[in-house]
């Protein structure tokens, strides 16, 4: 296992890099919905698309960017913040981050909050 620190710099490479999915387990729809003042379904039929396993995703923007990802003064911010993923929430904390080091040397490039 790697070691590092981890301290948010809000830059949004996490939430806007067109090869990215976030998987969106489905006890985190409703909490999303109802920040989003939508029914599940109305979230899901807007914002989800089936993904692998038991899994959904978020469908990108056009730019490949999350579509919950603004910009507030110049800094990334999360429009489900409060209720994000858990794979947001854990971001970079993954497994595959934390086992591999080649996995967290890529994951460093686009994240400058990731200190080894």
């Amino acid at each position: 296992m790697t070691a590092f620190r981890f301290h948010c710099k809000r830059c949004g490479n996490c939430c806007t890099r067109p090869e990215g999915r976030v998987r969106v387990d489905p006890a985190d729809v409703p909490r999303m919905a109802a920040l989003l003042e939508l029914s599940p379904a109305g979230l899901a039929s807007r914002y989800l698309t089936p993904g692998p396993e038991a899994w959904l995703l978020v469908r990108l923007a056009p730019d490949g960017a999350c579509p919950f990802f603004e910009r507030e003064e110049g800094l990334g911010a999360c429009r489900v913040y409060e209720a994000r993923p858990e794979h947001c929430r854990t971001f970079p904390f993954w497994p595959e981050v934390l086992e591999d080091e080649r996995v967290l040397r890529e994951v460093q490039r686009f994240c400058p909050g990731i200190e080894v």
